[in-house]
């Protein structure tokens, strides 16, 4: 099966479960995350690289929301054998303390890295700063298919880890929709 059709059945499958959730709550909020950080590519005798990003959440009910991550990740100058990594997912997360000052969270998805299927998966921190502003951070393991010399001459289609941590800043937009109206 090629990529891009099993990753729009992954967001088909998201939105048939986000948007009858996100139609029953007044929760939906929407917050721009901006950020980079690290990651540790495939090789372990690599040098980490750098990524730059961003993530666009939907609160859609506590203690849910559903992501749309892009980053640019690409190897820091040096010796060895580098790497480049473009990849969007969408992810679904899972706010273990979504009041909390100090919330934990895990988070999940799939989507395309360097024109190949890929998913992502791991846990994170959220804090508070105000009611709009929170600092986060999450370390994830990114999984990618992608053409792999397995002997002089042969290339095959395998999957490659790298591991990412990133950290940002998530600027709440308010809600995606006019609040209830009160008497």
């Amino acid at each position: 099966m090629r990529p891009v059709p099993v990753c729009l059945h992954v967001f088909i499958a998201m939105l048939v479960f986000v948007v009858p959730a996100a139609a029953n709550t007044d929760a939906a909020d929407v917050s721009l995350v901006p950020g980079g950080g690290i990651i540790w590519g495939p090789d372990s005798g690599q040098k980490p690289g750098r990524t730059i990003g961003g993530i666009l959440e939907f609160r859609v009910a506590d203690p849910w929301a559903v992501e749309f991550r892009v980053h640019r990740t690409y190897r820091v100058a040096g010796g060895g054998s580098g790497f480049s990594i473009t990849h969007g997912e969408g992810n679904l997360t899972w706010l273990l303390a979504p009041k909390a000052r100090i919330s934990p969270y895990l988070t999940a998805g799939a989507g395309i890295a360097s024109d190949e299927f890929g998913w992502n998966g791991g846990p994170g921190l959220r804090l508070r700063i105000i009611d709009r502003v929170s600092l986060r951070i999450d370390g994830r393991n990114l999984s990618y298919r992608t053409h792999v010399e397995i002997a002089p001459g042969q290339v095959a289609l395998r999957f490659r880890h790298a591991t990412e941590l990133f950290g940002g800043v998530s600027l709440s937009l308010g809600r995606s929709r006019a609040a209830p109206r009160g008497k």
